[in-house]
């Protein structure tokens, strides 16, 4: 809003029993050149780090997260977590019921749109396939959809990005950029290898 560029940086400090809660935030503004820690409301969340993603919407940042509910049948409610670079405050959005009890380390998000995705692999290495879940009206948590489902017959590496067109780019398993059509599931291979 102000025309200023920011980093977020959230550490989780190492404790005799793991990490604690909550994390410590600290916010980068090129317009003042040093590192802040902010003293603000930090939900008692853990972000997820097998992908390191971020979605950026909205002046929002958007990541996977999750938090203990004894009253969940595996411990853990998954969730994400977002920062108002803005306002410096931290939001809760829900996911679908279709996502709260997975595998936090095979979710991440993803920009699509004027929204926000969640990609649910079908498990985090070596995947085969990927679904895809869109909130078609942000903020609103009724409105997510399971938009696709991406199955590579090379074997799925990461989803990177959606095309204007509709289509997805992602990597194979052997580490190849495509554009993956998800809706006839075909596949351009664009001869690019790499991490």
């Amino acid at each position: 809003k102000n025309n200023d560029f920011k980093v977020v940086r959230i550490a989780y400090v190492q404790g005799s029993n793991g990490y604690n809660l909550p994390p410590k935030v600290e916010i980068f503004a090129l317009s003042v050149g040093n590192w802040r820690e902010i003293d603000v409301d930090v939900p008692e969340n853990w972000v997820v780090e097998y992908f390191w993603t971020q979605a950026f919407v909205r002046g929002k940042v958007h990541w996977t997260a999750y938090r203990m509910n004894m009253e969940r049948e595996n411990g853990k409610e998954n969730l994400i977590m977002l920062f108002d670079l803005s306002t410096e405050v931290f939001e809760e959005l829900l996911l679908p019921d279709a996502l709260v009890d997975e595998s936090p380390v095979d979710l991440c998000t993803l920009a699509c749109k004027d929204s926000v995705a969640v990609l649910h692999y079908d498990r985090r290495v070596w995947s085969g396939s990927c679904s895809i879940w869109l909130m078609q009206e942000y903020g609103n948590f009724k409105s997510w959809s399971n938009m696709y489902n991406v199955v590579c017959e090379g074997g799925l590496g990461i989803v990177l990005s959606f095309w204007k067109d509709g289509d997805i780019l992602l990597t194979e398993r052997n580490g190849e950029l495509v554009s993956h059509d998800p809706r006839t599931q075909k596949s351009k291979h664009l001869e690019i290898w790499g991490t």
